[in-house]
């Protein structure tokens, strides 16, 4: 009994609730994805994570809007008085922009508007954002998986806590890969950098 009671106590302790809905209709698609994690091990924690991801087709133009959220809770046991308390040890939110101009349907190439922005409590900055426009092609497309690629140019703005904002030049590269595995499943893959045009500013 007492060894199936603390597996049963191991097992919720390292519990992960996720939900993930999707809908698509028209020219309008889009997934929210949701988890909650806690953790009971010698210092517990509560985490949670939340993403949207909205996209929009309209004759030819894209707009793609993402939203990423994330949360961490740690508790903290006062050494003097042993009081137990909960602190928010992690604290970040990300949004990103994006709008595509198809200029050719035959050769699937575009151009790009892109924006993103980071608040990120426990970094050394109150902010990061970053501005491109630049050219895009569609490398391969079969069935219902794809795959694009895309290179510009752009400036960012970080704001570190202790010093003024940062301006820099930057080149973006980006890349994105989906494929459908079921009916109302997809699998969707991402990859983004700004690169900063001089050396020793990345």
């Amino acid at each position: 009994m007492r060894l199936t009671l603390k597996r049963t106590i191991i097992i919720a302790s390292l519990l992960s609730i996720f939900s993930a809905t999707s809908y698509a209709e028209d020219n309008f698609r889009g997934s929210a994805e949701l988890s909650l994690m806690y953790k009971d091990k010698s210092q517990k924690e509560f985490q949670a994570k939340h993403r949207l991801d909205i996209e929009h087709k309209w004759d030819d133009w894209k707009h793609n809007y993402l939203l990423d959220v994330f949360f961490k809770s740690t508790q903290k046991v006062d050494p003097e008085t042993g009081e137990k308390n909960y602190e928010t040890s992690a604290q970040k939110w990300y949004l990103m922009a994006q709008t595509n101009y198809t200029m050719s349907k035959t050769s699937k190439q575009y151009t790009f508007g892109h924006m993103s922005y980071t608040d990120d409590r426990f970094s050394n900055y109150d902010y990061q954002s970053s501005y491109a426009v630049g050219y895009g092609k569609r490398w391969f497309e079969f069935g219902d998986s794809y795959f694009d690629a895309e290179i510009g140019l752009g400036f960012s703005m970080d704001k570190p806590k202790l010093d003024d904002v940062e301006n820099k030049s930057i080149v973006r590269i980006a890349s994105t890969f989906e494929r459908k595995l079921l009916s109302d499943i997809d699998f969707k893959q991402t990859f983004g950098a700004d690169l900063a045009t001089q050396s020793d500013e990345n």
